[in-house]
């Protein structure tokens, strides 16, 4: 599978891989159990961020919609309100390409970004979104946010029935900064259920939604995306932002408690919204 930095097509063993990561619970430790949202966590050597895993049955949603919802760069702003900004600069192929999307982050913490190769494929019973983190000339570091990585993010969707699809969402993301390894860990098991929750409930809406919309505008669906081709040598292979990134202190000890508080609020809430 793809590794940070690693700037390449897509083949049928990254698809498998990642199909296997949403799929398989093989030494993934279960977090959470409710109401058919599963949260399962897993320590590798890649990071000193779980990878977490998030799944739940969309009823009333099919797989071609709940395909069209997560690439809908418009009904995004609409379900992911942490989202900052984000768009797309070249392409390798019409199911290759590499974009920004940034964050918003609660007050002391500072915004981040990713620069992403993200990377598709569906059929009929069964699609694959996933990204991981690249460095391009076009999108630089910015002074107002954390240069963060993608080792790998991405939904894994399933058809059971016309009508309903199960969704799983896998992620490895670091922040980077100097944000505390538990404060990371806890926050992912913490506010996952609850956006997945958003996820289904805007996926309800989406049909009507995309009625009003550019129903007609679906370039994710196109065979050639409108998008200039990759120029490799904008392709930086170094890490020095990982270095300058690493380097961002954000928090000191009372804010640290803070957090733990605020994190402690959350799951509350998490619990009695169930």
């Amino acid at each position: 599978m793809f590794k940070i930095n690693e700037v390449r097509l897509s083949n049928d063993e990254d698809f498998e891989m990642f199909r296997t990561l949403a799929t398989s619970t093989d030494e993934w430790i279960i977090k959470y159990n409710k109401n058919d949202i599963k949260v399962y966590t897993k320590w590798t050597d890649d990071s000193r961020i779980k990878l977490i895993k998030v799944s739940a049955m969309f009823e009333g949603v099919s797989l071609d919609c709940l395909y069209d919802v997560i690439h809908d760069p418009d009904y995004r702003k609409v379900w992911d309100k942490d989202m900052y900004d984000s768009y797309d600069v070249c392409k390798l192929n019409s199911n290759n390409v590499i974009g920004w999307y940034a964050a918003k982050l609660p007050p002391p913490l500072m915004f981040r970004d990713w620069c992403l190769l993200r990377t598709w494929r569906k059929t009929n019973q069964e699609f694959s979104i996933f990204n991981h983190s690249v460095q391009h000339m076009k999108i630089p570091v910015r002074k107002m946010f954390v240069r963060s990585h993608s080792y790998v993010s991405g939904y894994y969707g399933e058809k059971i029935t016309d009508t309903c699809t199960k969704i799983t969402f896998v992620s490895q993301t670091d922040p980077k900064g100097k944000l505390p390894k538990w404060f990371v860990n806890t926050l992912a098991t913490v506010m996952s259920p609850r956006i997945m929750k958003k996820l289904h409930k805007t996926s309800l809406a989406y049909t009507k939604w995309k009625s009003k919309n550019n129903p007609h505008s679906k370039p994710w669906l196109d065979k050639d995306i409108n998008l200039p081709l990759l120029d490799f040598n904008d392709i930086i292979l170094s890490t020095e932002s990982e270095a300058t990134a690493n380097e961002i202190d954000e928090v000191d000890l009372e804010q640290q408690e803070k957090l733990s508080i605020d994190l402690d609020q959350q799951e509350k809430l998490s619990s009695e919204s169930e």
